[in-house]
């Protein structure tokens, strides 16, 4: 019997880490890359697209991944690349730049294939119902003792609950080796949410930032906080996706433990984080020479050296000479 699903599934090839385009993938990129590649198949067969997928929806996937632009661009170059070409990369004029999946028919559903299931169980379920409704007539005009009200609708039960038992053994087979994108998200290595721990673990920069503001609230008479996944993970999304600079942010924590507002109002990472924009610009603005003076604006840091040298050499080997 299948499960009854609540939400949108997609189909995933079980054996794929032995699949050869997975393979052939950077290892560094390998499991990330794989699971954007499947979120657009996610975010395709939910708007019924066919593999089809904008460019500019491309980006924003990636970002609801936590992946900054130039990585998302890495990893369209590693899946268009000739070796492995899970996606094409369309160009035909700004308005109409996409992302194309061929292999998108062979594994997930296509418009027209989700239009004839949707058809077919509709006929199923009228079916069912006349055949309900005649069940019903023909107990009532034979006169039978023995077709008492209660076997009436027995029957009548019985009768849908073949036709509905049809329809399930029609799609038993597709419902049960669907696999969900948010199920591998949850379990492939380096390739979780925001949620995954495994991304904060043994970062030094996270490290420290957390380590500068346990250190100082502890030095404005508070109770020494205690560093939390929440922590660790808003200092990672602020430092990956915010692109703060390290050393700017832990200015900033010493700034925020001197001012008089701040001091009060900043105790913890995520706050930090939230408030951030704020500290910078009123630091900035300080009355230059007092101890909350303005420092010199800390350039975000760039993309890190081995992910620039793989987005080069796989933009190079990308169809069409993706520059």
């Amino acid at each position: 019997m299948s499960k009854k699903l609540d939400r949108l599934y997609i189909r995933v090839d079980a054996n794929f880490p032995d699949d050869e385009k997975y393979q052939a993938l950077p290892s560094k990129l390998r499991d990330s890359a794989y699971l954007f590649f499947e979120a657009l198949n996610g975010w395709s067969r939910d708007k019924k697209t066919d593999g089809h997928v904008p460019m500019v929806m491309a980006y924003a996937i990636g970002r609801k991944m936590d992946h900054p632009a130039p990585r998302v661009k890495t990893f369209l170059a590693a899946l268009a690349a000739a070796a492995i070409h899970l996606v094409e990369l369309r160009f035909e004029g700004t308005q109409n730049e996409e992302v194309f999946i061929p292999t998108y028919p062979k594994w997930q559903d296509t418009r027209e294939e989700i239009e004839q299931h949707s058809q077919v169980r509709s006929e199923a379920g009228r079916r069912g119902g006349l055949a309900s409704g005649r069940s019903r007539r023909e107990a009532n005009a034979s006169g039978s003792p023995k077709q008492t009200p209660s076997k009436v609708e027995a029957n009548a039960s019985a009768s849908a609950q073949a036709n509905a038992n049809q329809i399930v053994k029609q799609n038993e087979a597709e419902t049960e080796t669907e696999t969900v994108v948010a199920s591998y998200e949850a379990t492939c290595p380096g390739g979780g949410g925001d949620n995954d721990p495994v991304k904060e673990s043994g970062r030094n920069d996270v490290d420290r930032l957390c380590a500068a503001m346990v250190d100082s609230v502890e030095e404005r008479g508070e109770r020494r906080p205690r560093i939390t996944a929440e922590w660790r993970k808003q200092a990672r999304l602020m430092l990956d996706s915010d692109r703060r600079p390290l050393e700017e942010a832990l200015d900033l924590i010493g700034w925020s433990s001197r001012d008089p507002f701040w001091s009060a109002n900043v105790l913890s990472i995520p706050k930090f984080r939230e408030q951030y924009p704020k500290l910078r610009l009123q630091r900035q603005r300080a009355p230059t020479g007092s101890p909350n003076g303005p420092v010199t604006p800390v350039p975000r840091h760039e993309i890190p050296p081995e992910d620039s040298a793989l987005m080069r050499g796989w933009m190079s080997q990308a169809p069409g000479g993706v520059a």
